[in-house]
């Protein structure tokens, strides 16, 4: 049984086309490396396509070791909508807003939204890596080889990831 302060994790809070293209994409490239090993792949592609084979596979590693310092600091399991879903689930928000001040520099502002889902001695690690991401996704984003945000087929109440 899911406690309520795990649920919280997953309130919606918003929708992604709500939110900045890079962070919305941001949250997106989340929503996918959670799902697996399928998914994972698909964001390898779609950094290998923006950057090419090797430059994609130092973003990804950034990439890669942010989602793991994520997962193993996190104040209790990341919450996230499925990928098709449009909502914007409240460690997602938190997320996306990590990524954007750490892209812009404000790493302050940053581990601070990161001390939302994670424990607060890793925050600031976390910023500074998030703000190595940040820049890859905004790259990423101005090359248009973003995440598809097909928002049109996407049902709240059909694909939203109850914990």
């Amino acid at each position: 049984m899911t406690t309520r302060a795990e649920r919280r994790g997953g309130a919606p809070v918003g929708y992604l086309e709500d939110i900045g293209t890079v962070e919305a994409n941001a949250v997106m490239y989340m929503r996918l490396w959670c799902s697996g090993p399928e998914a994972q792949a698909a964001v390898w592609k779609d950094f290998a396509e923006a950057f090419g084979g090797r430059e994609g596979a130092e973003h990804m590693r950034s990439f890669e070791a942010l989602m793991t310092m994520l997962v193993q600091h996190a104040r209790r399991p990341l919450m996230r909508h499925s990928v098709s879903c449009r909502c914007l689930g409240a460690d997602e928000c938190a997320f996306a807003h990590l990524v954007g001040a750490a892209m812009d520099g404000d790493l302050e502002q940053a581990a601070m939204m990161a001390a939302l889902i994670v424990r607060p001695d890793a925050a600031t690690t976390i910023a500074y890596q998030t703000e190595k991401v940040g820049i890859s996704l905004a790259q990423i984003t101005r090359r248009d080889s973003m995440v598809s945000l097909d928002t049109e087929k996407a049902t709240h109440a059909a694909t939203c990831v109850r914990h």
